[in-house]
């Protein structure tokens, strides 16, 4: 299900060189889309305190967040949605997901691979995106990185290859996933390596639970 909000959200300005991603702990400014606490709401379905905070976000997890993601464009969305999350609320990234579709072409790495600093420039101008040069020029550097990737199996093998070895492994119980860990951990290093930027162990592990690599048991919802 695509999250669409009936109205045009606001422009966000966030200047600012972004977080050290691979320095992330409890005190690291950002969102991210991993566990920390969970909340039941007047449905009866238990969700994580960041998709308790509206209606958009409320439907991304029930009807997105843990659905398997195996396309190499899916996780790379996901990957720059994260990316932008530094510093702001999820809702507030949802809000102009469509709009950072449109401008980072559909998430197609030959295509935003080519950006440019021109690009970059035309971007920051445009109001209905998270006008951040930084994260827009990380969005660009991890296509990048996808594009360059395939040549040892392409992204959807490194995300998913995290947790190969767990195949057949019991789902994990929502109230009890750490926001980063070592598996984690161990991904970060590895997308790092591979030229990925803005990439830590708690992204890595918000990436891993979102795409619906390591499986999650819900309850009030199947």
């Amino acid at each position: 299900m695509l999250v669409r909000l009936d109205s045009t959200p606001p422009p966000v300005d966030a200047p600012g060189p972004p977080p050290d991603a691979s320095r992330e702990g409890p005190s690291a400014a950002r969102t991210d889309l991993a566990v920390a606490e969970t909340v039941v709401g007047p449905d009866g379905i238990r969700r994580p305190t960041w998709a308790d905070r509206g209606e958009g976000v409320r439907a991304y997890f029930d009807d997105e967040w843990g659905r398997p993601v195996r396309t190499e464009s899916s996780l790379l969305e996901l990957l720059v949605l994260l990316g932008f999350a530094g510093g702001l609320t999820w809702a507030a990234v949802l809000a102009r997901r469509e709009a950072l579709r449109e401008a980072f072409a559909g998430y197609d790495a030959d295509v935003l691979a080519e950006y440019g600093e021109d690009e970059v420039e035309r971007l920051v101008e445009d109001e209905r995106l998270i006008r951040n040069a930084h994260k827009i020029r990380a969005a660009i550097t991890n296509a990048r990185a996808t594009r360059d990737l395939r040549v040892a199996g392409g992204l959807p093998d490194l995300v998913w290859g995290a947790v190969a070895h767990e195949t057949g492994s019991a789902a994990l119980e929502l109230t009890a996933i750490p926001r980063s860990d070592a598996r984690s951990a161990a991904l970060a290093a590895e997308m790092r390596e591979a030229g990925f930027a803005r990439i830590g162990p708690v992204t890595a592990q918000s990436l891993l639970l979102a795409s619906g690599a390591l499986p999650v048991r819900r309850t009030g919802r199947d």
